[in-house]
């Protein structure tokens, strides 16, 4: 092999390393940018989905909070929302597709909290007796 054909072998070698060693950094990069995007995405649906549940919450508290002043009880489970005309239906999680958490209070059972677990552990809650807290 001659000594011309041995340089260009060499030469080659050495810049299909460096395109390769450059494509690589590229792609490295390319898929760090691509993960923030992806958690950027994650925080974005946790932050719709947490008003999704804050607007069920707030609108169905207010609705609870008007069948508790005119009957000074708490409905007895969440299949009464239906029943009494709180809700057309029970509110599902938007995410976990579970129904709103709905308790009687055990301290004061005319009374009642709804909630949902927002996307940071916390609740977001309303009560039917506009005293209770």
């Amino acid at each position: 092999m001659g000594k011309t054909l041995k340089i260009l072998l060499v030469a080659f070698t050495i810049a299909v390393f460096l395109i390769g060693t450059g494509l690589y950094f590229i792609y490295s990069k390319n898929k760090e940018s691509q993960k923030q995007v992806g958690e950027n995405i994650n925080k974005q649906i946790d932050a719709a989905s947490d008003m999704a549940r804050k607007t069920v919450v707030d609108m169905l508290g207010v609705s609870l909070q008007t069948y508790y002043l005119k009957n000074h009880i708490a409905p007895g489970s969440l299949q009464d929302f239906v029943s009494l005309g709180i809700a057309s239906s029970i509110p599902n999680d938007p995410e976990t597709k579970e129904p709103i958490f709905y308790e009687v209070l055990e301290d004061q059972p005319e009374a009642c909290v709804i909630y949902f677990h927002l996307s940071s552990g916390e609740k977001t809650q309303a009560f039917c007796s506009p005293q209770t807290k």
